[in-house]
């Protein structure tokens, strides 16, 4: 997902006591949050300056197309914008410990965006029945969505390359003041990352091709081995 692919954030319609969908009723908040993960090789000053705008590709149903953000950076970050794969490397079929898979997964690149309200025009997005009961992902906070969303409406607060939500090899960044030379330090920082990722999945899928496939097909022979030529 990247600038011109919102993210496609289900919600659920919220009791009267609950919350008002009219911005009249409810206070416009400060700041909000999205996120989106892209291919670190895309990575550049000038991609991620781009205003954030609404994808041709965005699907949407009977929900309200826009650009769709929340009050809740958690929610962005762990739902969104923590990373994922998006590309991978072909190798022989082998056995993963979840699973027999033919390819090996290269990290992708989160990243976190803190929007400022003030001078932008937002709404409450209108959503469809079906996505009633998981409103904001089921996290503490509200959606709110644009038509688009300028660059000097936002900024960057985190970039985070990993396989998966989860990935305990992921790696982050966090910047402070979002300044020209502070992304382009960070984006730097994910570039040489997943250089080494990628060198990484390069070595494993060779060594993988050096096996008969019934090593390949065991997890625990593959771990003995895996364990021997790194010796």
């Amino acid at each position: 997902m990247g600038f011109d692919e919102p993210p496609i954030i289900p919600g659920r319609k919220p009791l009267d006591s609950e919350r008002s969908n009219t911005v009249e009723n409810e206070k416009k908040p400060e700041k909000l949050y999205r996120g989106f993960v892209v291919s670190p090789e895309d990575l550049s000053l000038e991609f991620l300056r781009k205003p954030l705008v609404v994808g041709t590709s965005a699907v949407g149903g009977d929900n309200e197309i826009g650009v769709y953000m929340s009050t809740n950076p958690r929610m962005v970050e762990q739902a969104y914008g923590a990373g994922n794969s998006l590309a991978s490397m072909q190798c022989p079929k082998y056995d993963t410990g979840r699973g027999i898979r033919d390819y090996i997964e290269l990290p992708g690149c989160g990243v976190i965006v803190e929007i400022e309200t003030r001078d932008l025009e937002i709404r409450k997005p209108k959503i469809a029945p079906v996505w009633q009961g998981h409103y904001n992902n089921g996290f503490e906070g509200n959606e709110w969505i644009a038509d688009n969303v300028p660059t000097d409406s936002f900024k960057i607060k985190k970039l985070t390359l990993a396989r998966a939500p989860n990935d305990r090899e992921g790696f982050s960044i966090e910047l402070q003041n979002s300044t020209e030379e502070e992304i382009n330090l960070a984006i730097e920082k994910i570039k040489a990352e997943y250089a080494k990722k990628k060198q990484e999945a390069s070595r494993y899928r060779d060594f993988l091709e050096s096996l008969p496939e019934a090593t390949r097909l065991s997890g625990l022979r593959l771990k003995m081995k895996w364990e021997e030529y790194n010796k």
